[in-house]
């Protein structure tokens, strides 16, 4: 199994709608890309100086289907989202048990 893990940190002008919105596109990715196992997308509570804005975390079968998912047009429309709303993402993957 693949995990896949992102932050992101939203822009300062992004609003609370927008932001909304994309943790609900970014949640509907598990419902339209077969290869998407698990997803949860989250806000983060902590509020550090340190702290991403959004989490999503998902599962895959391996880093081919993980790769599939990457490509897929509804992704590619939700990463040009966060292009647009985010000041910056980071990502890991890793394979586990």
């Amino acid at each position: 199994m693949v995990k896949h893990i992102v932050f992101f940190k939203l822009r300062e002008s992004t609003t609370r709608e927008q932001a909304l919105e994309l943790a609900r596109n970014l949640s509907d990715l598990k419902g339209k890309i077969p290869q998407v196992r698990f997803m949860e997308v989250a806000f983060d509570i902590g509020r550090k100086h340190n702290s991403h804005d959004i989490a999503l975390y998902s599962h895959f079968d391996d880093i081919e289907a993980l790769e599939a998912y990457s490509v897929h047009p509804d992704h590619v429309v939700v990463v040009n989202q966060v292009r647009q709303l985010c000041e910056t993402s980071c990502k890991v993957d890793y394979e586990a048990e």
